[in-house]
């Protein structure tokens, strides 16, 4: 019950907060070329890797990982349906990593 004693003010910072965070990472996905849905609401957005030609979204996931240095999650992991042409970035992170993560990307796009 404390959340509902905290003033409004506290909750326009708060999406505020995470308005500039998710506006700083999707501008490193416009700028890296990749697809995406614009989150109306989440700390993550789902991003579509067709276009680098992995078998799925794991595989996609463990080069990210290793050669690129950013952790994304598999969006099969949050589907029932057969879905692996998307990944999970999270970005409720400082805006200091999210700005290393968002040029590591730029170079998985030239890479990709």
């Amino acid at each position: 019950m404390t959340a509902l004693d905290f003033p409004l003010s506290y909750y326009e910072e708060l999406q505020a907060a995470y308005t500039s965070r998710r506006d700083c990472f999707l501008g490193y996905l416009d700028r890296a070329g990749l697809r995406y849905t614009v989150p109306q609401g989440a700390y993550y957005v789902l991003v579509e890797i067709s276009d680098f030609g992995f078998a799925d979204d794991t595989a996609f996931c463990v080069w990210m990982a290793r050669e690129i240095g950013v952790a994304a999650v598999p969006g099969s992991s949050f589907f029932q349906e057969q879905v692996n042409h998307l990944v999970r970035f999270n970005f409720a992170k400082r805006e200091e990593t999210l700005a290393a993560a968002g040029n590591r990307l730029l170079r998985a796009e030239r890479e990709g």
